[in-house]
């Protein structure tokens, strides 16, 4: 167990062990988390076909806008955290956990009370009539009636990542993948659930993970200790909790609203075929964006720490470490998928009624530009841990408003389902080329804020001397 004064630590000890003990249980945690979503589609994807797979692909937008809340709250109030940590302000801290538990649960109540009717609106108004609708709207009404669960239980792990116990927050995924492993087929064929049986094994897997954070703060084993009075809504501090997390907040939400509408594009174009192809695309992609949200998770609390104690050194060390790392994963995973797409469509259906065509060539073409998304998504990390809200707010909405959403009405006229695929990668590069401008921009800035510093530290050394 890491003991409650090692905090300390993220400022001290080489950013490379840093970085990698971290990343290292960071990268089972979500690898591990994706399995809510991949384990329901090979699934669904066998035992219920490809109604099923389409089902889960409508439904995926509103698990995006619920997960976004998460977001919200969890990643505004880890960001907020690590300063406050890094600063050496524990009860500060203290009181951002307690109102991001708090706040989180309080709109997640109301969503549970809501969320269905919204859902079901929502689905309505992307898809088409038909066997597949129906089955997302059953699916997705069960996991808003668990979103308390979700909200509470995954903003928890976020902050106890943020603590600097990063062993314990793999452990809540595993355990909770593990429930979810176990329940699916049992709900889903046993019993004859079908997709209400997923999503049932879901809320429950998610229920673990709630039950593992509060263990935590109730036990007293952080870094900070929380009381009553902390859970006490502060308007202040949740401000500042909403304003760090909205980036994540807005990307999960407009990505939710981008594969809402490239749903109906497909639907137009291929119908339930091509709905049933991007779902298999969706579960690759998430299998090989976990490592990469790892990754950004791993360095949010080493530079947020170290911003917030001035030490701009670690701050570039840790963001040109992280950036080697991310290329070096991207050229490993995306070449197997390019070489050998039916591997991987195969583990999501049986081979029956010629999905792999559709979803084969898509497949290599959506994540050819997989590289690029990480370039962006790293950006957009940095200046939330930096608190520049607005800056990744701005490059938040860049790819789904104002690139995305255009191309994506052009190819599909153009060139139809060839160029729903095509919208993905091209828009990613746009958008890696902008981060990497304004990641340039911030190193020649933490540069010369770092010589200015050296400068000020040797005209005191000379005072002294004379």
């Amino acid at each position: 167990m890491q003991k409650g004064n090692d905090i300390e630590r993220l400022g001290s000890k080489p950013v490379l062990k840093l970085l990698l003990e971290f990343l290292v249980p960071a990268v089972i945690g979500m690898l591990t988390q994706s399995l809510y979503n991949i384990v329901d589609r090979i699934f669904v994807g066998h035992f219920i076909g490809m109604a099923g797979l389409s089902a889960l692909t409508l439904a995926f937008p509103v698990m995006m806008i619920l997960f976004g809340i998460v977001m919200l709250f969890g990643e505004g109030g880890a960001a907020l955290f690590s300063l406050k940590i890094g600063a050496g302000d524990k009860k500060g801290a203290a009181k951002i956990v307690g109102n991001v538990i708090i706040g989180g649960f309080l709109v997640a109540l109301l969503v549970a009370a809501g969320g269905d009717f919204i859902s079901d609106k929502s689905l309505q108004l992307f898809s088409a009539a038909g066997n597949s609708l129906e089955l997302a709207q059953n699916y997705t009404s069960i996991i808003c009636y668990g979103t308390p669960f979700m909200v509470t239980g995954f903003c928890c792990n976020f902050l106890i990542r943020a603590e600097g116990f990063p062993k314990y927050a793999v452990a809540m995924m595993l355990i909770s993948s593990l429930v979810n492993i176990v329940l699916d087929p049992i709900f889903i064929y046993v019993l004859g659930m079908g997709v209400k049986g997923a999503a049932l094994a879901t809320v429950i897997a998610e229920a673990a993970v709630a039950v593992m954070g509060f263990w935590h703060y109730a036990s007293c084993r952080g870094n900070v200790l929380l009381s009553l009075s902390d859970f006490i809504p502060v308007p202040r501090l949740l401000i500042g909790v909403l304003v760090a997390g909205t980036p994540s907040f807005i990307m999960d939400v407009m990505l939710g609203a981008q594969n809402a509408v490239m749903n109906k594009q497909l639907t137009l174009h291929g119908g339930e075929k091509a709905l049933a192809a991007m779902g298999i695309i969706f579960a690759v992609e998430t299998l090989l964006l976990m490592p990469l949200f790892a990754l950004v998770d791993a360095i949010q609390p080493i530079v947020g720490y170290n911003f917030g104690a001035k030490r701009n050194d670690r701050v570039i060390e840790c963001m040109k470490l992280g950036m080697l790392f991310f290329c070096g994963f991207a050229l490993l995973v995306t070449i197997p998928v390019e070489l050998f797409p039916g591997l991987f469509v195969k583990v999501f259906c049986s081979g029956k009624g010629g999905l792999e065509v559709i979803a084969q060539p898509g497949l290599m073409i959506f994540i050819s530009g997989f590289m690029f998304t990480g370039i962006y998504l790293v950006t957009i990390r940095y200046f939330q841990a930096v608190g520049k809200a607005h800056i990744a707010n701005i490059l938040t909405a860049l790819k789904p408003v104002f690139l995305y959403l255009p191309m994506l009405f052009v190819f599909s006229r153009l060139w139809g389902i060839t160029g729903i695929w095509l919208t993905e990668p091209i828009s990613s590069t746009i958008c890696a080329l902008i981060s990497g401008v304004l990641l340039y921009k911030e190193y020649i800035l933490l540069n010369s804020s770092k010589a200015g510093e050296c400068k000020l530290l040797a005209q005191g050394a000379i005072l002294e001397g004379n």
